[in-house]
């Protein structure tokens, strides 16, 4: 008989975001995700959606998955492989701010705006994400400079390999 231990002790995310990465993290040091070829579920945004309107709790959210890394449990589980996990979640969270910022925010403000929500984001708070943070940025400054001035980001990559 196995036995079942729970998937979350605690509330280690106060806002709900990123619950189902720690379920999802849980569940693979557990040896217990398959992993397919193609995707098999369908990422949706809405007018409704938190994801419209999320850019700024991304560094909050982002910050609590890594503490929650942190716990003995996850780095016991993860062994060696735990640097490139924390380094992958890191990765991650700013990839998902920059892509939102420059899907939604950009729309409804102007370029000096959206400059300076990029400039004094939260993400730069946390020293596990400064550094992804800002190795990402010239990439997304570039890519509002060239959205603005009506280029799309196939042309931008037909002009530029980034």
């Amino acid at each position: 008989v196995r036995r079942v231990v729970p998937l979350h002790r605690g509330a280690p995310f106060a806002g709900g975001e990123h619950s189902e990465n720690g379920v999802m993290i849980r569940l693979a040091a557990r040896g217990v995700v398959g992993f397919a070829e193609r995707g098999l579920f369908q990422y949706r945004v809405y007018e409704a959606s938190s994801g419209l309107k999320a850019y700024r709790s991304i560094a909050q959210a982002s910050s609590e998955l890594l503490d929650y890394l942190e716990t003995d449990e996850i780095r016991a589980a993860y062994g060696r492989s735990f640097e490139t996990l924390r380094s992958r979640v890191a990765k991650t969270a700013v990839r998902d701010y920059h892509g939102r910022i420059r899907a939604y925010f950009i729309k409804d403000h102007s370029t000096a705006d959206t400059w300076s929500e990029l400039i004094r984001h939260g993400l730069l708070a946390d020293r596990r994400l400064r550094v992804p943070y800002l190795l990402a940025l010239p990439r997304t400054l570039l890519a509002l400079a060239t959205w603005r001035v009506g280029l799309s980001p196939a042309m931008l990559r037909k002009r530029f390999t980034l």
